[in-house]
């Protein structure tokens, strides 16, 4: 199993009682552009709509408020392991 971790709270959380500090949650946010443009017959909302807004997806840091647009760069960079799984 594999979580993604905050570049700017993670080192700091490490050895907390939750382990959960410092993971990324995926959201959608309302404030990204996205490249969907409106058509003939359908508008660029109505485009977002059909792909229930997958191109607002943002990682979110619940710690320190930050958020990060998700690209396999950041992702393969974030990427950590669960000691668990």
């Amino acid at each position: 199993m594999h979580f993604y971790s905050c570049p700017y709270c993670w080192d700091k959380t490490t050895g907390q009682r939750d382990v959960h500090l410092g993971r990324l949650i995926v959201i959608k946010s309302a404030e990204i552009a996205c490249h969907h443009k409106g058509g003939l017959f359908t508008s660029a909302e109505d485009q977002c709509k059909k792909e229930n807004y997958k191109c607002k997806e943002v990682l979110m840091c619940p710690v320190c408020d930050a958020y990060f647009k998700i690209t396999e760069e950041f992702l393969k960079e974030q990427k950590k392991k669960d000691k668990d799984g």
